[in-house]
């Protein structure tokens, strides 16, 4: 007797210059391997970030710049619209993810600063991620991000905040049939 949509969104290509695709409405956001910011469930890895990730899609505009081999994302997202409290405010994500594809070994990597902009706690995270594929079949990876920021307390006491985060990845598809595949990840 009802329906619910989800990921409804408008994508404009090429509307002010060749490179810009600008995409506004709920949607998917996965970047890296989605250690710090994916949608709920996407993440590749145990240790996604729950604080950026708690929903399945975000409400967002996304500005993508493709110069190939660069690709630069610009976002804005709602996580989450505070209408009860006179003292409180919104809960938004900010963040620029920048990325660069190599002409050998299959070859990327990225750099990202994103910003959770919340009532008494605003969180920033500074990361980079790359991975290479030296022979066929076998990928290699890396992911590093640095977090940090205050927290301010009911009392008005502030409180710092910061964090590592790592990963270290290996997967080897081998060439069969069925391709079977092997992944090793160390976490930090």
């Amino acid at each position: 007797t009802g329906m619910e949509l989800d990921y409804v969104n408008i994508t404009l290509k090429e509307m002010f210059s060749s490179p810009l695709t600008l995409k506004i409405g709920r949607q998917e956001m996965i970047f890296g391997d989605a250690m710090v910011v994916a949608n709920s469930g996407q993440s590749t890895t145990s240790m996604t970030a729950d604080d950026y990730s708690a929903r399945t899609g975000f409400d967002a505009i996304r500005a993508t710049l493709d110069y190939k081999p660069w690709a630069i994302d610009l976002v804005y997202s709602k996580i989450d619209e505070v209408y009860e409290a006179e003292n409180q405010e919104d809960e938004d994500l900010y963040g620029i993810n920048i990325g660069y594809q190599f002409d050998n070994y299959n070859a990327e990597a990225e750099s990202y600063l994103f910003v959770k902009d919340a009532d008494a706690k605003d969180i920033y995270t500074l990361g980079t991620r790359g991975s290479f594929s030296p022979v066929e079949g076998l990928e290699l990876s890396a992911e590093a991000a640095y977090q940090f920021g205050d927290y301010l307390t009911q009392a008005d006491a502030s409180w710092g905040q910061k964090a590592w985060a790592g990963e270290l990845l290996s997967s080897y598809a081998f060439d069969s049939k069925y391709q079977p595949s092997l992944r090793l990840g160390y976490y930090y």
